[in-house]
């Protein structure tokens, strides 16, 4: 299966140790639904390490929901950015 390249993510790049280490529990994010077109987004906050699906989909869970969200809708933001 060929992935393609996510339009919003600016995490995507980093491996899962990278990304713990780097955004706490508590980072913001900017989450884009799926089913919503691509400038909708709710801002909300991690609430979990991110890890690994057997897939190889990198997740982590936020405070608006259950369960782990694909890095591929997440963006981080403020000074919590690191530009790469």
């Amino acid at each position: 299966m060929r992935r393609i390249k996510s339009k919003v993510s600016n995490i995507n790049n980093l491996t899962i140790e990278q990304f713990n280490k780097l955004y706490p529990i508590g980072t913001k994010v900017k989450y884009y639904p799926i089913y919503t077109n691509q400038d909708d987004y709710l801002e909300t906050e991690t609430s979990s390490p991110a890890w690994e699906l057997g897939s190889g989909t990198k997740v982590v869970c936020l405070k608006i929901g259950s369960g782990g969200y694909c890095f591929d809708n997440i963006q981080v933001i403020g000074n919590n950015e690191v530009n790469r």
